[in-house]
């Protein structure tokens, strides 16, 4: 399996801590992939852009980005904004948080991670909260990578890129089917079916159906 090709990162902050935290991952997965990282923020209209933009432009320095790395500032609806700029780069990959700072004064809301997930033209990697740090947490590292497949093109595609990255870091992968057995009892609550018969012959079908 071929290696991913990830040139551009592109990276959507809100200045929160954990959203910081998305840029150092980013920056591991930059050096290894020899990628540059673009770092976007979309902002409120209560907030003035330069005032923003100078924000993200800090937060890049104290990162310690390159020149080469960019920075945008958004206004709109936060998931379309950065599906749209991740087009436009093009970006390889989104690294963004789970979710960053809530309330109304804020638009990076951890529904945003969820949109960005299902409107992006790339693959995207969200990037959870650390309850403990470590110096050994420095080093990015993936062992065990978990596969859904459902046997569509598309997460046969979403596996492919998969194995590429667990081959680039040595990672396990383990697949997933998950079966449905549709509606089984009666509106009276008793059963229509042999359930353990149904779960054995789904579990069966799965099994011969996958990679």
């Amino acid at each position: 399996m071929k290696r991913p090709s990830i040139q551009n990162i592109l990276v959507p902050i809100d200045f929160s801590e954990m959203s910081i935290d998305a840029i150092a991952t980013a920056k591991r997965l930059a050096r290894r992939f020899g990628a540059a990282i673009h770092l976007a923020h979309v902002h409120q209209l209560s907030y003035p852009a330069t005032f923003v933009t100078e924000q993200l432009r800090t937060a890049a320095a104290r990162s310690g980005l390159s020149p080469r790395e960019q920075t945008y500032v958004r206004t709109g609806a936060a998931f379309h904004e950065i599906s749209r700029l991740a087009q436009e780069i093009p970006a390889d990959l989104i690294v963004m948080p789970t979710h960053g700072y809530t309330g109304l004064r804020h638009v990076f809301l951890g529904s945003t991670a969820e949109r960005v997930v299902r409107h992006s033209p790339c693959p995207v990697l969200v990037v959870r909260e650390k309850k403990q740090r470590s110096k050994a947490g420095r080093r990015l590292t993936f062992k065990r990578i978990l596969g859904p497949v459902d046997f569509s093109d598309c997460s046969r595609t979403g596996l492919e890129y998969a194995i590429g990255f667990a081959n680039e870091f040595a990672a396990r992968i383990i697949l997933l089917h998950a079966t449905y057995l549709g509606y089984i009892y009666s509106s009276e609550g008793t059963a229509l079916y042999n359930i353990p018969g149904l779960q054995e012959a789904a579990r069966k079908t799965a099994e011969r159906k996958m990679p």
